[in-house]
């Protein structure tokens, strides 16, 4: 028998076993599809979930009829390689079926159908190389197509636990192949030898040799048997899962060995109708070992298809059990702490109120947070911030009761779920109450770092329920309302909710998307008071920000600046202030309206100075509008310029260079050290309402104003008394010194039009003194 003709009875044969194990892998697959897209049903769109199943219903049918086709055709072998073409072709378009699931529907879908989803993929594909492993190319194009797409979508998770698993199913991917080029080269060679068998013993025994090396060295447990169900043969992997010896289990009818009713159903199934297959745990009677294992029967039958027979695949996934478990572990507690997480939290929480309403009892979620948490991480590094963490976790839990639970919510937030607190409210809060303070206590003793000793403090707010039907969402963002009011109260206090919380929290959120509109929208505008001399000559103006709500009307800042602060939407409004009152400012230029020491002063927070690029953004304003700098004066307060004082030092520095004037404003409010006022480039000091507003000779406020006034002029600063609205205030205020005054006696804030008309009048004459009434 010549090679070439010897290579196209090899290249017949493994055709027609391709063929054979066609028919039940294609329905198999089928049915693996369809419980894929039950299963995910409410995740996926269901449109594409249905055109995704038809197309692949639509490639299995073509298989099918390929398998007609090639039992009706002659087996020549230029008709079954024309043949080949088209079914490894249908066999990799269904694996290109099952790669574009992955695309489609995986990413779509929670942490536990993801999980299910993978498992059903490279199930998939480990059924595939027993089906297919007679053709090397049906084998490696059905894992490439099946699996690359699932790692690939993985990988472009990003997460930590999705990176994992993309390599895992990679090196799944590489074992499946190398199993799978191993099998389907030792098959071949097998059917080499059967083909010369007639020609030689010796290639015979050969056969049988490198039968028994595909048989014992496979990746998979591998058993035959035959028409009663008796074992033939298997392998050491199949006997090591029984939990009994290979020698002793062969010739032994497998169903009365087997311990598991539903294994020993799907073999019977197998010689009924041809193939069978079980997943899940299987338990040796001999041992009591548990095994997650999976299994393909397929039928063997003679030559007129009698079934004579069967042959077994196994599967232990022991590991990729293990990894599941660990994966669902991830996603449900905290990995650094151990607690559970937020996602747990909310499952249990959802329990206890089922439970709580069923029972009629009252229990509390406690939301606390650690203040100045930041603090250390800022001065220690994250190292020390992790060790803190640990360790309030681990006083949490050895101070709770029995039946409490704690969670990490994330960073410095933790939540304690205290059921069973009895049916009266009044008791259950006070119950509530005496636990937070237990865990205060608790909390109290320094922790230890580096043989440093950090001292934390706790914020806990404290929600009921059941009450009015909330949901666990609702009752966590109860929690969450008190314990910022329990922060804004000054911190390491315990607080309850209350109705008014949650409506005062429900008007600043509502207050913080009407200021992004107001934004969009631009209605923010800008007022100018005059700062003046006594005789009403003006020497520069502050521009005060104004908002015209379209259903509230003009809005001062003091109802809304907090909440921009707290969003640090604040940025944003300063920015587009500042850009608004340079313009301004350039129009009285060009209308020669401004004389050259007369200033505009602008208020900046603390939060948009301490931006790492103000510099750059006013310096790109200035720019923009072409002012003169020396008309520009920006206001900071005391808080801002001890903040952090190089940076504050560099800043204003900076912007000194471009003739920029700084005043302080609200002086005397803070607690600004003189060092750090000689060592800033400072140009005014504004002296607060609070120190003038009724000030007299025999005052209180006297002394510390008259101390303030003598800093300033040593300091060579000028002084500006704000809130000036009486006549008396003026006198005095003169004859200490202070000669530049802002306040109602002169003016209130006016439009920018109406300032430009005092502007070009030269000031406040004293005609306009005794028309402006003090507040």
């Amino acid at each position: 028998m010549g090679a070439s003709e010897t290579d196209q009875r090899l290249f017949i044969e493994q055709q027609r076993l391709l063929y054979i194990n066609s028919t039940g892998s294609t329905l198999l697959s089928m049915v693996f599809a369809a419980f894929l897209c039950w299963y995910i049903r409410d995740s996926a769109k269901p449109s594409m979930l249905f055109l995704w199943f038809a197309v692949f219903c639509i490639i299995a049918l073509c298989r099918f009829g390929l398998v007609v086709v090639a039992k009706r055709s002659a087996n020549t072998f230029c008709q079954v390689k024309r043949l080949d073409r088209f079914f490894v072709g249908g066999i990799w378009l269904s694996a290109l079926c099952w790669g574009t699931a992955s695309f489609l529907f995986l990413s779509d879908v929670s942490p536990v159908n993801q999980t299910v989803f993978t498992i059903v993929i490279t199930g998939i594909s480990a059924g595939a190389i027993s089906f297919l492993c007679s053709n090397w190319p049906a084998i490696a194009g059905f894992l490439f197509l099946t699996l690359l797409p699932l790692a690939a979508n993985f990988f472009m998770m990003q997460g930590d636990n999705s990176v994992i698993l993309a390599i895992l199913i990679l090196l799944y991917l590489v074992v499946c192949l190398t199993g799978g080029q191993k099998l389907h080269r030792n098959m071949s060679e097998n059917i080499l030898l059967s083909l010369k068998s007639t020609e030689n013993e010796k290639v015979l025994q050969v056969g049988q040799e490198r039968y028994q090396h595909i048989f014992n060295h496979s990746p998979l447990g591998i058993v035959h048997y035959d028409a009663s169900g008796t074992i033939v043969d298997c392998n050491e992997i199949f006997a090591g899962v029984l939990g009994i010896s290979r020698v002793l289990l062969i010739g032994r009818n497998m169903l009365s060995v087997l311990q598991n009713n539903t294994l020993s159903a799907a073999i019977e199934e197998s010689l009924r109708t041809g193939s069978g297959y079980f997943e899940g745990e299987y338990t040796a009677e001999s041992n009591g070992r548990t095994t997650p294992v999976r299994i393909f029967l397929k039928a063997t039958r003679s030559d007129d298809s009698t079934i004579i027979g069967g042959i077994g695949t196994l599967e232990d996934f022991t590991e990729r059990k293990s990894f599941e478990q660990k994966i669902h572990h991830q996603a449900s507690f905290d990995s650094l702490t151990g607690l559970p997480n937020r996602r747990q939290l909310l499952l249990q929480l959802a329990q206890e109120l089922s439970r709580a309403s069923r029972h009629q009892q009252y229990g509390a979620l406690l939301m606390m947070d650690l203040d100045n948490f930041k603090t250390i991480n800022d001065s220690l590094g994250h190292g020390a911030g992790d060790a803190v963490l640990k360790q309030v976790a681990h006083r949490l839990k050895n101070t709770l009761r029995k039946e409490d639970s704690t969670a990490r919510m994330g960073g410095d937030e933790f939540v304690v779920l205290l059921p069973h607190l009895g049916k009266n409210i009044e008791l259950a809060a006070q119950r509530a109450q005496d636990i937070a303070k237990k865990l205060t206590t608790a909390l109290a003793s320094p922790f230890a770092f580096a043989n440093r000793e950090l001292n934390i403090t706790l914020s806990i707010g404290i929600s009921l329920y059941p009450e009015q039907q909330n949901g666990a969402g609702d009752i966590l963002k109860q929690a969450d309302t008190a314990m910022n009011q329990a922060k804004t109260a000054g911190r390491n206090t315990i607080r309850f909710f209350l109705p008014s919380m949650q409506q005062a929290a429900d008007t600043r959120l509502q207050m913080s998307n009407d200021l992004k509109k107001a934004i969009e929208n631009d209605n923010f505008l800008v007022h100018f008071q005059p700062q003046v001399k006594a005789d009403g000559t003006i020497v520069g103006a502050e521009g005060l920000l104004r908002w015209k709500h379209p259903d509230r009307g003009m809005i001062l800042p003091g109802d809304f600046i907090g909440v921009a602060e707290e969003t640090g939407i604040i940025v944003q409004i300063g920015m587009m202030v500042l850009d608004k009152i340079c313009r301004t400012i350039k129009t009285w230029e060009v209308d020669h309206l401004l004389g050259e020491n007369q200033t505009i002063a602008v208020n900046i927070s603390a939060r948009e100075f301490s931006s790492p690029d103000f510099v750059e953004r006013v310096i790109a304003i200035l720019e923009k509008t072409g002012i003169n700098p020396q008309h520009l004066d920006i206001e900071l307060t005391e808080g801002s310029l001890i903040s952090s004082v190089s940076d504050t030092i560099d800043k204003i520095h900076a912007l000194r260079q471009y003739g920029i004037k700084f005043s302080v404003d609200d002086f005397g409010t803070g607690y600004s050290s003189l060092s750090y006022l000689k060592s800033l480039p400072l140009h005014t000091l504004k002296l607060d309402r609070s120190f003038v507003n009724g000030i007299s000779p025999t005052g209180n406020e006297v002394t510390l104003v008259e101390m303030i006034i003598t800093m300033a002029r040593n300091l060579g600063l000028e002084i500006v008394a704000e809130g000036v609205e009486t006549v008396e205030e003026l006198n005095y205020l003169g004859q200490k010194g202070c000669h530049i005054y802002q306040g109602y006696y002169f003016s209130k804030p006016i439009p920018t039009a109406e300032f430009g008309k005092l502007l070009k009048k030269g000031g406040v004459g004293r005609q306009d003194l005794g028309n402006q009434n003090p507040r």
